[in-house]
């Protein structure tokens, strides 16, 4: 699994864990890419029901350039690897995130 935790507020600075945004980008261990996971935690709207709502974005790049002959497995890879974050990091979201 490339993310193993949620990122906790800083405290000391008086920042609530009701509204963050946070990123992180990871090196892919073996292969010319790099995730960057965006993280943003923010007041829902009334209307909806809930008391937030966490808003994930997942991108994939490569470090290298890349031929339009590899292009088609290039993105095929990419692919795999922003699926496999999401669905390994929403995994049990509504636990992980409360």
């Amino acid at each position: 699994m490339f993310v193993q935790q949620v990122p906790l507020p800083l405290q000391g600075l008086g920042l609530r864990s009701e509204s963050f945004f946070h990123q992180d980008t990871i090196p892919v261990r073996g292969c010319p890419f790099e995730v960057r996971l965006i993280r943003a935690m923010q007041p829902a709207a009334e209307a909806s029901g809930c008391k937030q709502q966490l808003i994930v974005d997942i991108d994939v790049s490569t470090t290298v350039a890349v031929t339009l002959d590899e292009l088609d497995a290039t993105l095929e890879q990419m692919r795999y690897i922003k699926n496999t974050v999401f669905f390994g990091y929403m995994k049990d979201a509504e636990q992980r995130f409360k």
